[in-house]
């Protein structure tokens, strides 16, 4: 049996507000995870996302709002 992880980043990447909330829920955050409504619009407002990946599960998120030349929150 092969137990091989494959751990990969990815910006920009297709993301839907369930994978988020699963994510959220897994670990402890303190977010809207049962607002899938507002998740899909949290995703979607973002300027930029760094996802982590194990395999083809999320693990890892970083959004960001940004001008492009100067802030980014």
């Amino acid at each position: 049996m092969d137990n091989t992880k494959e751990l990969t980043f990815r910006i920009n990447a297709p993301l839907n507000e369930k994978e988020l909330s699963d994510l959220f829920i897994s670990s402890g955050i303190k977010r809207p995870s049962e607002d899938l409504e507002r998740l899909k619009k949290m995703i979607d407002h973002a300027d930029i996302t760094i996802t982590a990946w194990e395999n083809d599960q999320l693990i890892g998120i970083a959004r960001a709002i940004t001008d492009y030349c100067y802030c980014c929150y």
